[in-house]
């Protein structure tokens, strides 16, 4: 699991964490300590009942996390994975321009048939952030309070 945490549109942290992947209970603990931590107001997340590649564990846990998101009374705007880019390895070198302070991370393509690079998902991650902060009418619209928490009520 990947998180960003973006303040006034600067990249204030970023974290991987692969121990929350089979734990719920952690995966809900890790969520909870960043809210409070960062004083998070808005989750921008994938959409968890949009059908994806995703398998049933990510899945399962992304359930969870926007569960627990909205346990806590945060705002939640599940997203729609959109690929501006010919390939996410591309889209992670455009965005560790944008945000250079994690270009360390940013992947190369791995060869065909070897598994992707975990950092990829900081990217995949970010990729849902900016596609906030980059949307003039949803930053009003949130602004208005006339997003919906989340997947539960669209």
């Amino acid at each position: 699991m990947a998180t960003i945490v973006l303040d006034k549109g600067r990249l204030r942290d970023w974290q991987l964490s692969r121990a929350v992947l089979d734990d719920h209970d952690k995966a809900r603990s890790k969520i909870r300590l960043m809210a409070h931590e960062f004083g998070v107001d808005v989750f921008a997340t994938e959409n968890p009942f949009d059908l994806s590649r995703k398998g049933l564990r990510a899945r399962s846990l992304l359930h969870t996390l926007v569960q627990t998101i909205q346990d806590e009374a945060i705002r939640t705007i599940p997203l729609r994975r959109i690929q501006l880019y010919p390939n996410k390895y591309e889209e992670a070198e455009a965005l560790s321009q944008r945000f250079t302070e994690i270009a360390g991370h940013c992947p190369k393509k791995p060869k065909v048939g070897t598994n992707p690079p975990r950092d990829i998902l900081y990217f995949e991650a970010l990729s849902y952030a900016i596609t906030v902060l980059d949307s003039p009418e949803l930053l009003v619209q949130l602004a208005l309070g006339n997003t919906d928490r989340g997947p539960a009520s669209e």
